[in-house]
């Protein structure tokens, strides 16, 4: 047996073990989703949750998701692109319109690959470095979410009723949230430390400059929240983007007729977004809607009405990304037929 033969052998039961993963991944989810789906249907009494859904304010609804929503949409954009705006000016569209494209293909693509969707938009459209990009869209997930269990801490201090499990989760979300800013803070700097290791225990000086140069664009992004202006900036609008979204949730609720107080919102928000962290089911069908039931029951919300709530929410959570979404990945696709040096025709640049 060749040597060739012999590592073809070798890797082969690894390669395919490596490509199961993601199929394992994808049936694991929706085995999860189908149980799900069938416990909720099976508890379920539809004409009531039809019922409930026809009683509902058209005019609030349309006002949760049009002004809050849309507000939410463009606040987003607009703190992202405060740390994309490092000695160099950025359009607010093209974000926009990549940051909303993302979000639908984080939604509708295994392993959260709407993350390299956007960053390789704005990457084109605003001619950066597409590394850069991707390290500023780190520090905005990781950032966000330390703002969001901050919150959430507060939040729950002061709320009454909240289940033990869900206080355990907020707790490990906010240590996950602090371990990952300290990741970033370390990694900013690691392109001198690779350089030296690298110039002085491998004695390889021009290899060292090489991956310095790789790096540099990625700590570069990284060192975007040091400028403690721009960071303010951004936990401000973290803190109105979060605000925002608790309230259209209640907005919503009213919409259906029933109040939800501002700590189940919160406490419910909160669910949703940890869910989203690590997707479980494709588009989170059956999960979200035993999030949003298990939490509403906290303020004892019949168990239709919060299912009629959870499709509701669901559904004009679909609607919006599809809305502003669906132009974005059209322009991506468009994109990727295009030279690298032209930039992308994005509507309102």
């Amino acid at each position: 047996m060749t040597v060739e033969s012999r590592k073809a052998d070798a890797s082969g039961p690894i390669d395919g073990r490596m490509a199961m993963a993601p199929a394992l991944m994808k049936i694991a989810g929706l085995t999860l989703a189908v149980i799900l789906i069938w416990l909720l249907a099976r508890a379920a009494d539809w004409r009531a949750v039809a019922a409930e859904i026809r009683r509902s304010n058209i005019s609030l609804l349309l006002c949760a998701w049009l002004l809050l929503g849309g507000s939410s949409w463009l606040l987003r954009a607009a703190r992202w692109r405060l740390l994309l705006q490092v000695g160099k000016k950025v359009g607010f569209w093209p974000v926009f319109w990549a940051n909303n494209a993302g979000n639908l293909g984080s939604l509708l693509l295994p392993a959260r690959a709407g993350e390299l969707i956007r960053s390789a938009m704005v990457g084109a459209g605003c001619g950066i470095t597409q590394r850069f990009v991707l390290a500023t869209a780190a520090c905005e997930r990781i950032f966000d979410l330390l703002v969001f269990v901050t919150l959430a801490e507060i939040v729950v201090w002061y709320g009454a009723g909240i289940p033990r499990a869900i206080l355990h989760a907020i707790n490990l979300a906010f240590l996950l949230a602090l371990c990952g800013v300290a990741a970033l803070l370390a990694a900013s700097r690691s392109d001198r430390w690779v350089h030296h290791a690298i110039a002085r225990w491998l004695r390889r000086p021009s290899l060292a400059d090489r991956v310095q140069t790789y790096l540099e664009p990625i700590t570069a992004g990284l060192r975007t929240t040091h400028n403690w202006k721009q960071m303010t900036g951004f936990i401000g609008l973290s803190l109105l983007i979060w605000l925002i979204d608790v309230s259209g949730a209640k907005l919503v609720a009213y919409a259906m007729g029933f109040t939800l107080p501002f700590p189940v919102a919160f406490v419910m928000i909160a669910g949703l977004v940890f869910i989203n962290l690590v997707p479980a089911t494709p588009g989170q069908l059956g999960i979200y809607q035993w999030v949003v039931v298990r939490v509403l029951a906290i303020s004892h919300i019949e168990y239709n009405q919060a299912l009629a709530y959870s499709l509701v929410m669901q559904a004009s959570g679909y609607l919006a990304l599809s809305v502003l979404g669906v132009p974005g990945l059209m322009l991506y696709r468009r994109s990727r037929s295009q030279s690298k040096d032209l930039s992308l025709p994005f509507p309102g640049k």
